[in-house]
């Protein structure tokens, strides 16, 4: 059995709160069907008594979580709707405020228990994947990062390619919303995987991968609970050059294994308590080779990480 590793941030006290402006939404008329356009923004400030998180010097209290969004959607014909958004943020030394095209993708749907979206879309994972581009909506500040790490929020919250979902209803034993999908990765340039492997002595040329996975939650008979379970396939093949050490200047290549993600979630929201939990386990290797001189070995990067948390809303 492979060891795991687990994420944890030992003997420190972290603290983060933001504040949210959502902009009421905009709507307008074109060729008789609406166009509704809607926004925020956020700031924040996070501060730790023991180390630097996130890139910011938190240890002294940052004020550097900034971050927006604007999208706008439409239907087409009463099946047929397409959106997008644009969204931007700094967070220390991730990213530096450059708009980038968050998703974008038309949903046709043929009928409640089957539809169809395609382009760059939201991906279907756990509790709030699919959701964390909406701050207004949590009462997080940051949400659980081992489990939704800011860093690599490029990385999960999309993919281009394809879905197809739907809504089952079981009659007694409550419905089932299903999602399947396929596509490939995105990377951004200006977040973790860059800025970690530059910091350990190396860089990154070109990156590129795939995900395939499925998303089932289930609405109980049980009034206001819901239990979920996602699994996603990801490859993600680097190749860049050494910048230090006893290689530097040659070339390498990192490929992981398909990295298999089982996720595990519910929710339960009886009155003014919302009861949330949710288990991530990632079985994940790197293969690391120099093209000179071939593969010098793997490395497990292997994880478990979970969060339960009780807010009132």
């Amino acid at each position: 059995m492979k060891p795991m590793r687990f994420r944890c941030i030992a003997r420190v006290c972290f603290a983060a709160f933001t504040v949210s402006i959502c902009a009421n939404a905009q709507e307008f008329k074109i060729f008789d069907r609406t166009v509704q356009i809607h926004g925020y923004g956020s700031q924040g400030f996070a501060y730790s008594n023991n180390n630097n998180f996130l890139t910011m010097n938190t240890s002294n209290g940052s004020p550097a979580i900034t971050e927006g969004a604007v999208n706008i959607s439409t239907s087409i014909t009463d099946k047929f709707r397409v959106g997008a958004q644009g969204y931007a943020r700094k967070i220390g030394s991730l990213d530096d405020g450059r708009p980038q095209l968050d998703w974008a993708y038309g949903d046709y749907k043929f009928a409640n228990w089957f539809g169809v979206r395609a382009g760059k879309v939201k991906t279907a994972l756990g509790l709030y994947n699919d959701t964390q581009d909406m701050d207004f909506l949590h009462l997080w500040a940051l949400l659980p990062q081992g489990v939704y790490p800011a860093d690599l929020r490029t990385t999960y919250i999309s993919h281009t390619g394809g879905d197809l979902y739907g809504r089952i209803p079981l009659k007694k034993l409550g419905k089932l919303d299903y999602t399947a999908y396929a596509g490939t990765r995105s990377f951004d340039n200006r977040g973790g995987f860059f800025l970690f492997t530059t910091d350990n002595g190396f860089n990154i040329q070109t990156i590129n991968g795939h995900m395939e996975g499925w998303d089932l939650k289930w609405t109980t008979p049980v009034k206001e609970l819901m239990l979920g379970s996602s699994w996603a396939n990801m490859t993600m093949l680097r190749h860049g050059t050494f910048l230090s050490g006893p290689f530097v200047g040659t070339k390498y290549t990192n490929e992981e294994t398909p990295e298999a993600l089982w996720v595990g979630y519910g929710s339960y929201n009886p009155g003014q308590w919302e009861f949330n939990a949710e288990y991530r386990s990632l079985n994940d290797s790197v293969i690391v080779g120099i093209p000179a001189f071939g593969i010098l070995g793997s490395l497990n990067q292997s994880t478990e990480s979970w969060f339960a948390s009780a807010p009132i809303a």
